[in-house]
């Protein structure tokens, strides 16, 4: 489903510490969509110069969904800003969120609800952890 990953960190990185990289991913030309409702998961693993695992595995969920063109994301997201389910969301959230939902707006919008629901329900003291973010 994806091309396998190796990336060599030359600097040197004291045990306990933090340390962030991006995981550049490839999709096979033979992999298939995703079925709606599922994901996938891929599962990146460390290894030390002598091939000994170390530290916790990184598991990332992800689907593979058809090309959308940018032009098509873009109006149906002004087209569902006028609408009234998604007022009160910015324009670029509901973007991401067709782009998640494979354009399906009434996923768009659970997505976006659910989303919306979960930020508050977070304690107020937690706050967006930029430093451990891996870019995909």
């Amino acid at each position: 489903m994806l091309e396998p990953v190796f990336i060599q960190i030359t600097d040197y990185v004291a045990g306990k510490a933090e340390y962030t990289f991006s995981i550049p991913l490839t999709v096979l030309k033979s992999a298939k969509l995703t079925e709606q409702d599922k994901h996938h998961e891929a599962t990146f693993s460390f290894h030390g110069r002598k091939g000994k695992t170390f530290g916790a595995p990184i598991t990332i969920k992800f689907k593979i969904v058809k090309d959308i063109e940018e032009h098509e994301v873009y109006q149906r997201a002004s087209e569902l800003l006028e609408n009234q389910g998604f007022s009160k969301f910015e324009f670029e959230e509901i973007c991401n969120a067709l782009i998640m939902c494979s354009m399906d707006q009434d996923q768009a919008l659970a997505f976006l609800v659910k989303q919306e629901t979960a930020v508050k329900e977070q304690p107020e003291k937690m706050e967006c952890d930029t430093e451990n973010k891996i870019d995909i």
